[in-house]
């Protein structure tokens, strides 16, 4: 059985275990497991091995617009014009 420093490294989740969102992992691929209880009442922690997964960014432009997107009109950027407040009225920015 594979050990880093306090933690055992395990394959595979135990049952009642738990991902432990709140530690981040010492060493690359493996989180932090416990078996649910509090620190008080008999925690027990571990690192569960996990694969690391390659993201690939897209780069390029697309080269058509989507067709939904080809006849719409453009109505929404109308509702956001800015006006000037009008002499009796009180601005936020004066």
């Amino acid at each position: 059985m594979e050990k880093y420093k306090y933690w055992e490294i395990l394959e595979e989740m135990p049952d009642g275990w738990q991902i432990d969102k709140t530690a981040g992992s010492p060493c690359p691929n493996t989180v932090f497991i416990t078996n649910g209880k509090s620190v008080l009442n008999g925690q027990k922690r571990a690192l569960l091995k996990v694969e690391a997964i390659k993201v690939v960014q897209n780069t390029e432009a697309p080269k058509e617009l989507p067709t939904e997107l080809k006849n719409t009109e453009n109505t929404e950027i109308n509702k956001f014009k800015t006006t000037r407040p009008k002499k009796n009225q009180l601005s936020l920015f004066d």
